[in-house]
């Protein structure tokens, strides 16, 4: 909701129309490319560490996006909080598999599923909200993030991890089959038209709404 006020800003600026959507749309590149990186990072370093690091660079560089003043100073910001994005959400993911075993894990997932889903829509309106009053306030929402770094840094365990000989014996155990290319390039296929779709929405539909 905050994006046509920012165009407002860069009035005079070249691809201004162009560098406004970037806004919504860096943090997600960035975030594609960190979470490849994530899973060989904390299986070397732990899962606590890294994500404990990844909140506190969330809170400091989402929320320092509202301070921008400049272009580029924004969308360094919306970079490095996608890169924030991609080790929290595969850190989380992989602690869940970490904690919980069996049916206990579904269990899990779909509840955070269903909070992801919920603070969209609670975000997203309160986004709008402050969007009323001016551009910059919407970005302090990123503070919750700050707020539940004591909470992850005192009550998260770094899991114990398994030896390389019980990893391969698990897989042989458990009898994974391989996948079907085919299948596998279908759903990147699917993946990506998902999520085009998704951010089409929002960084078009401010403009038009205007």
């Amino acid at each position: 909701p905050a994006l046509p006020a920012i165009r407002g800003t860069l009035d005079g600026t070249a691809n201004a129309d162009l560098l406004t959507r970037f806004v919504l749309t860096v943090p997600a590149l960035f975030t594609a490319i960190s979470a490849v990186a994530a899973g060989r990072l904390i299986d070397r370093f732990g899962r606590r560490g890294p994500l404990l690091w990844a909140l506190l660079a969330y809170g400091v560089a989402g929320a320092g996006g509202g301070l921008a003043l400049s272009i580029e100073w924004l969308l360094a910001s919306r970079a490095v909080l996608g890169l924030a994005v991609g080790v929290i959400m595969t850190t989380s993911v992989t602690l869940v598999g970490d904690y919980y075993p069996g049916a206990a894990r579904g269990t899990i997932m779909g509840r955070q599923a269903a909070f992801t889903g919920i603070g969209g829509l609670v975000f997203l309106i309160a986004g709008g909200a402050l969007a009323d009053l001016s551009w910059r306030a919407p970005f302090a929402i990123y503070l919750i993030a700050l707020a539940l770094l004591p909470l992850a840094w005192r009550h998260l365990d770094e899991p114990v991890r398994e030896s390389a000989a019980d990893a391969s014996s698990d897989k042989v155990e458990g009898g994974a089959e391989g996948g079907s290319p085919a299948m596998v390039v279908l759903l990147c296929a699917l993946a990506f038209v998902t999520m085009a779709a998704f951010y089409l929405t929002p960084v078009q539909l401010p403009f038009h709404l205007e």
